[in-house]
């Protein structure tokens, strides 16, 4: 009995929540944006590629997010920490197949428009 309670609770709750609203992501997406680094580089995720959070730079160049600059106040990738990789494709646990046509494969066989890889968005003029 207790576990179709709990069951009936967990299901009333993920009934009642939300999507995040178009107005909050721009909000969102707008302020990641505005955070300009001398370094140029940026935060980055791309969960249905497999990468997690780090810092990827104009040219394309993967490095570790600086913990300690992020714990001291700072933005975490000015500077940016160890190097990872060249390109999205060169990270370690990279999951996603680029198509002829420009489409992303992810590991789990879904299908994904360039753009959709990014979490946030590139920034404005970033080229691949």
């Amino acid at each position: 009995m207790k576990v179709i309670i709990l069951a009936l609770f967990g299901f009333a709750s993920l009934a009642s929540a939300k999507p995040i609203d178009a107005e909050e992501m721009e909000f969102s997406r707008a302020v990641l944006e505005g955070r300009q680094t001398a370094s140029g580089c940026y935060h980055h995720a791309s969960p249905t590629c497999c990468i997690p959070g780090v810092c990827m730079c104009r040219n394309g160049w993967i490095y570790q997010v600086n913990r300690d600059q992020m714990n001291a106040g700072g933005h975490g990738c000015d500077p940016p920490w160890g190097f990872i990789a060249t390109s999205r494709g060169g990270h370690p646990r990279y999951c996603c197949r680029k198509m002829n046509d420009g489409t992303v494969e992810t590991k789990d066989g879904e299908i994904l428009d360039e753009a959709s890889v990014f979490f946030n968005g590139p920034p404005a003029g970033y080229e691949e």
